[in-house]
């Protein structure tokens, strides 16, 4: 989970268990620490420098966004080179919203085991189809891939071993990444890795405003963008609209 602040609270270390491990990464571009809260979360901050020197720059950067080290440059170089031990990462912002912890598990038993691994888990493929216009291409110019291109909404992205390799090398290689909404769908296809886009995240949208209703009758699905879950949350106890199995769910007494 990518945050821009510290955080004493969040609703996603419900997650957090012996088979799982949840990790905040916070924006603080000068301070190297990592910790484990009363909520049993990681918090995990890293100098902007230092996963820049091993080209873990520009992963989130796009014309709106000029930072060149943003959380993901610092998520991606934590799974990749520091925590290894981790066959399958998931790396999510802040706005994505997971209902229940069965909603999780429901998706996260999609990447496979050992031997029928899954390589990457995204909500949708688009291709470039040789149209510069269709997309942002022209803006992202120039790329270090040969076509096709592909890219996917991609505020959160599951990712194997073998999908963080292929990352960590065009890092190495090109002293930088590129944008996340097309370099690893494009990575992974290009070399054959297997890709899963499951219906569960047909809810991961641009600016979709989303109920509690809505989540309520897909309560199997991820959503995004939901602002300020947190709230979200307190207002759809308020309201009585989540029945109480789905609240227990979620920790809630």
């Amino acid at each position: 989970m990518l945050e821009k602040e510290p955080v004493t609270y969040h609703w996603i270390s419900h997650l957090a268990s012996p088979n799982v491990s949840v990790f905040i990464f916070v924006d603080r571009p000068e301070a190297n620490h990592i910790y484990m809260n009363k909520h049993g979360i990681y918090i995990v901050s890293l100098a902007s420098e230092f996963p820049s020197e091993f080209g873990y720059n520009h992963f989130g950067t796009f014309a709106y966004i000029q930072k060149p080290v943003t959380c993901w440059d610092k998520a991606l170089f934590f799974f990749s080179r520091v925590a290894v031990g981790y066959r399958f990462s998931w790396v999510l912002e802040t706005d994505v919203f997971i209902p229940s912890i069965q909603a999780f598990h429901n998706i996260n038993s999609l990447s496979g085991n050992v031997t029928d691994p899954v390589d990457l888990i995204i909500s949708n493929i688009e291709r470039d189809d040789n149209n510069l216009d269709n997309w942002h291409w022209r803006a992202l110019q120039p790329i270090f891939l040969p076509r096709p291109w592909y890219h996917s909404m991609a505020c959160v992205l599951g990712m194997s071993r073998k999908m963080l390799a292929l990352l960590d090398g065009f890092a190495t290689e090109h002293h930088q990444l590129q944008y996340l909404e097309f370099l690893p769908l494009t990575l992974a296809l290009q070399n054959h890795l297997t890709v899963r886009t499951p219906a569960e995240l047909i809810t991961i949208s641009h600016r979709t405003q989303f109920t509690c209703e809505d989540i309520l009758h897909q309560s199997t699905n991820w959503f995004h963008p939901v602002k300020q879950p947190a709230e979200f949350i307190g207002r759809c106890i308020e309201s009585g609209e989540w029945p109480l199995d789905m609240l227990l769910d979620r920790g809630h007494q």
